[in-house]
């Protein structure tokens, strides 16, 4: 089982972590890599001032405070070795025991036990027991500081240090790049000096020896040559003074004097900086920036694919709840298994760590519910989460747009209204009602507390209603209402524009009916206000006339 355990890279709980639970949990804590850290941080500063002694007379009590500290943290991390042993195991010190992505961690780890031991340990306890002469491993001390990398662990979990964990990152995944580069600039570099031997370091020695010789006639002085013959006289030689003028350190100094004696060699250390200096190094550069910005990248990716997997798991929990909650496992729940699912311990649990109550549960039921009397495994997971979540811009906005439109949508309608209104008076030749006075606002502020005072038992305008809301149902419609998630309110705005926009055609088909109705009534009474003059008329007296008044007056009735 340990075995296993230590394939899949997780840490086995010791038998000391299982017995002293706390001081493991510490010891397995950021905090204890903080205090690690910088007690690191000040031996790398204490190592400053020993090292400074080699070279320098320093004064006594500094060499006792160099000699305490030097026992003191090497007791500090020999202790700190001893912890991680016992309370985490020997396994983080091992890297083909964890799996690829912890193995470089194990392995930074035994480097750190390398040092503990060897830099520590033997070179300032077991070494002066034994009279051995360790003058030579003194170096060894030094390299403790690079022990300091291991402030990377905890900086990375701090956001006030995020700047200069980018940077410690962009340097080690610059590391490749580094080699490479180093690699390139050698070679270019011994190429141009081979060149340069066979161009311009044989004519130098031969000038140089000529001069020694007194058989030299040219412009150059003899410690020119000498000059010129230390920084040319060799592949190594010439090698190293490509490399000043790589760094553009001074490098006419050399160019100069050189002209005297080789004409034209100022070309071949221009082509050298333009090639190296400037195109290959200006690549280089481009090529780390684009390797930082691809590492961005991949940290972009790697917070969605975290976010994409968190998503998972809480769907993975809530299909378990649903699971639970449906009894006759048809994939649906009912507002009776959402109700009696509040009887289950386990679920009534989950629910409450999602914040929801038995209470609660008939809002809630409705408030996921679509319509149609039953929720699915998606609206049930979408659902919560949404009211687990905050709201976001986006949603806030889009809201905002869908309300805006809503406001135009009623202005719109009331003006159209007002029209149909005033035409339907004007047909009917029936005086149009006047105004109300004050707003839409005003005028349901008045009413609601005209409502609240024929509500309230001591005001004289009480009216006893059939029915009381009680405040345990008022309270359940204000949760109802806060407790509206983002997806219920925009299916129920869109509701609200579908009822207007019934009422709005239905009001038009009325108006439009109407004005059918009064035209036959106007060309009707117009009819029969003609027949009327003709039976009256003394011509009407013939039968045939009068049948076809009187059918026309029948049927003017009829209308």
């Amino acid at each position: 089982m340990m075995m296993k355990r230590m394939a899949t890279g997780e840490l086995p709980e010791t038998s000391a972590g299982r017995k002293y639970k706390r001081l493991a949990r510490f010891v397995r804590s950021d905090s204890f890599e903080t205090w690690v850290g910088l007690g690191i941080l000040v031996n790398c500063l204490t190592l400053g001032v020993e090292v400074n002694g080699m070279v320098e007379e320093q004064a006594p009590w500094v060499l006792v405070f160099t000699a305490f500290c030097e026992h003191f943290f090497t007791l500090l991390f020999l202790v700190e070795f001893t912890l991680k042993v016992i309370f985490v195991g020997w396994i983080v010190y091992v890297p083909c025991a964890s799996r690829t992505e912890l193995q470089m961690e194990a392995c930074w780890n035994l480097l750190d036990a390398f040092f503990v031991w060897v830099t520590g340990v033997f070179v300032v306890w077991i070494a002066p027991l034994a009279s051995l002469d360790v003058s030579q491993l003194r170096i060894f001390t030094a390299v403790r500081a690079i022990r300091l990398l291991r402030l990377v662990r905890v900086v990375r979990k701090m956001p006030q240090f995020s700047e200069a964990y980018l940077l410690i990152r962009g340097l080690s995944d610059s590391m490749r790049t580094l080699f490479w580069t180093v690699l390139v600039i050698f070679f270019i570099t011994y190429i141009f000096a081979i060149f340069g031997i066979v161009i311009y370091s044989v004519t130098i020695k031969e000038a140089y020896e000529d001069a020694l010789q007194g058989k030299y006639s040219g412009q150059s002085s003899m410690a020119d040559l000498e000059m010129l013959w230390d920084a040319t006289g060799g592949v190594d030689r010439m090698m190293y003074t490509l490399i000043q003028v790589l760094t553009l350190d001074s490098w006419t100094g050399i160019s100069r004097p050189m002209e005297y004696v080789c004409p034209g060699c100022w070309l071949y250390f221009f082509l050298y900086i333009i090639l190296a200096a400037i195109v290959f190094l200006n690549l280089v550069t481009a090529v780390i920036v684009e390797n930082a910005l691809e590492n961005s990248k991949a940290d972009e990716d790697a917070q969605l694919m975290l976010k994409e997997e968190l998503n998972k798991k809480l769907f993975k929990t809530f299909q378990q709840l649903f699971l639970q909650m449906d009894d006759d496992d048809d994939g649906t729940l009912t507002a009776d298994e959402f109700d009696v699912a509040f009887n289950t311990p386990d679920v009534a649990r989950k629910l409450k760590l999602l914040n929801f109550k038995r209470e609660e549960c008939v809002e809630l039921f409705h408030l996921l519910d679509e319509g149609d009397g039953c929720l699915t495994l998606e609206e049930f997971f979408y659902g919560l989460q949404q009211m687990k979540g905050e709201a976001s811009a986006k949603e806030v906005y889009v809201l905002s747009k869908i309300v805006e439109r809503i406001w135009h949508f009623l202005l719109q309608f009331a003006q159209e209204a007002d029209q149909d209104s005033t035409a339907l008076f004007d047909a009917l030749g029936v005086e149009k009602p006047p105004d109300r006075e004050g707003s839409v606002y005003k005028r349901s502020q008045e009413a609601t507390k005209l409502e609240m005072a024929r509500k309230d038992p001591d005001s004289p305008l009480y009216i006893s209603p059939r029915h009381i809301v009680s405040p345990r149902q008022q309270k359940q419609a204000d949760l109802q209402l806060q407790s509206l998630s983002f997806p219920q309110m925009t299916t129920q705005i869109q509701g609200l524009l579908s009822y207007f926009d019934g009422i709005s055609k239905n009001l038009n088909a009325q108006m439009d009916s109407m004005s059918t109705r009064l035209a036959v009534v106007e060309e009707n009474s117009a009819s029969s206000h003609t027949l009327m003059h003709q039976l009256l008329a003394p011509t009407s007296s013939e039968p045939k006339l009068q049948a076809s008044a009187g059918q026309s007056l029948g049927r003017c009735c009829a209308t």
